[in-house]
């Protein structure tokens, strides 16, 4: 009888911890979708990368992109691409790989958790985190790579953890070998996965030649890919990012400096991570609080999160990797486990589970759980609907554009998207001095009677931005629409 009731306990606490993670991972689902059908506009930095594929040879975009610093992983463009030939690189369209792997990796990483974590509280605290986390919302409906990103790296460490090579056929060992090699080609961080993979699996085998002598026949095709990946895509990718953004990164590698020393970049880095959170302080604490609990722990899922970690603070310090939102947004479900390990060990009639909890509320508690209120923080820039404007109004006898650098690629994007070719188009660089007396003189100099400024707002903002709109306003401004923090105005002589 008791065995029985024992059962039955068991039976309904499973039954509400399945409803539970049910509702959130719906939860999930339902941002994503909203999302995506939300966001029909793309950003300034989506556009650079569209432009740079658009006019490609498919076999060009296993080479550097030769666009303005853009690159990303060759097969994760070929997807893009394929897509935008078929649907005309709409935004749908181009969005909707990243979308599909935003999906998917909410399951993953359930899948994963269950691995990690021994209890359901931190389970359902850790999924609940992710599913709502402003930051995967946002670039589950960009077409960058960051998206796939992650999934591609919950699969690494999801699949590759339990691997045990002697237990493989020799037909699963070359699949496993083309796919660790392909891996990098659409998605680069899971070079830290891979890394860690065979770290961890050649530690526990080192007395054991014939595990060594596989772990080396699996990874001979990986490097000679990352040979040829280097030498002809991610090297001069480099060099043409260092020409475009020449001062960009330099404080998302750890250093010494004041600003990219590693305690300061974790804070800025939590901050984008966790935002709109309460502090990134808090969050920083739960994480180092939750490292040592990783240290401690023997299960081969927590030394392949400190791997990771340590592969990717290794490749940030030899400049090799930055440690920034974006670029790091692999990272985020792993810090997430960080922070909610502690919760694993700690039982609720233990004094350390009511000084831990607070932390975990006071990190977390800026979420809203109103979809506008997330919403907010994912919209993109409105490019679009300020070219259906300037088309509508543009005159080619009168008229003259002028474009901050900020906005040109979002520009020349919808521009071609609508057949708008201007006679006569600016653009403004934001690295020029006495910018007043510069836009002064191109007033006095043009034969135009009318002036467009094109000015949009892209998430690393606009140097120029503030500058131009504040000597608009000196002028005689005959139009003027704003939408979100994007301006078009029209001034007249």
């Amino acid at each position: 009888m008791r065995d029985l009731i024992k059962g039955l306990v068991m039976q309904k606490k499973n039954a509400i911890f399945y409803f539970i993670m049910g509702a959130i991972l719906l939860l999930g689902v339902v941002y994503r979708v909203l999302s995506y059908c939300q966001v029909n506009v793309f950003e300034d930095d989506e556009c650079r990368i569209i432009l740079a594929i658009m006019d490609k040879q498919w076999w060009e975009l296993f080479f550097s992109l030769n666009y303005e610093g853009q690159s990303g992983p060759p097969l994760f463009l070929l997807i893009e691409k394929f897509f935008g030939e078929i649907f005309n690189y709409t935004e749908k369209a181009l969005k909707f790989f990243p979308f599909v792997c935003s999906l998917l990796s909410m399951f993953v990483f359930y899948k994963f958790t269950k691995k990690v974590f021994t209890n359901k509280l931190p389970i359902v605290l850790s999924n609940f985190l992710f599913v709502i986390n402003t930051a995967l919302l946002m670039y589950s409906v960009s077409a960058k790579q960051y998206s796939s990103d992650v999934l591609m790296c919950l699969l690494c460490i999801y699949y590759l953890a339990d691997i045990n090579l002697k237990e493989l056929s020799k037909k699963k060992i070359i699949i496993l070998s083309l796919v660790l090699a392909l891996l990098p080609l659409i998605s680069l961080p899971t070079i830290f996965f891979i890394a860690s993979f065979v770290i961890i699996k050649l530690a526990y085998n080192l007395k054991d030649k014939e595990y060594l002598k596989l772990i080396l026949l699996t990874i001979i095709p990986l490097i000679i890919m990352l040979f040829l990946y280097y030498l002809f895509n991610l090297h001069p990718s480099k060099l043409q990012m260092l020409k475009y953004f020449p001062t960009y990164w330099d404080e998302c590698f750890v250093g010494f400096g004041i600003k990219n020393n590693i305690l300061y970049i974790l804070l800025n880095l939590f901050h984008m991570f966790f935002y709109p959170n309460g502090s990134s302080v808090y969050s920083l604490i739960l994480f180092i609080g939750g490292l040592g609990y990783l240290i401690e722990d023997k299960s081969i899922y927590s030394k392949f999160i400190l791997s990771v970690f340590g592969f990717t603070l290794l490749a940030s310090i030899t400049h090799m990797y930055p440690i920034v939102l974006r670029v790091s947004l692999f990272a985020l479900p792993l810090v997430i486990i960080c922070i909610i390990k502690p919760f694993d060990y700690i039982k609720f009639n233990n004094w350390k589970f009511y000084v831990i909890l607070p932390l975990l509320i006071l990190a977390f508690c800026g979420y809203n759980l109103s979809y506008n209120s997330i919403y907010k923080n994912i919209t993109a820039t409105q490019a679009k609907d300020l070219m259906t404007e300037l088309v509508e109004k543009y005159n080619p006898k009168t008229d003259r554009v002028f474009v901050n650098d900020a906005s040109s690629s979002s520009f020349i994007f919808y521009a071609r998207k609508n057949n708008f070719v201007p006679n006569e188009y600016t653009l403004v660089k934001g690295s020029v001095k006495n910018l007043k007396e510069t836009l002064d003189s191109y007033l006095l100099e043009s034969r135009k009677e009318r002036f467009w400024f094109y000015i949009v707002k892209d998430f690393v903002g606009a140097p120029n931005r503030e500058e131009i709109l504040a000597w608009a306003n000196t002028k005689n401004i005959i139009y003027k629409k704003k939408i979100r923090r994007n301006f078009l105005i029209l001034i007249e002589k």
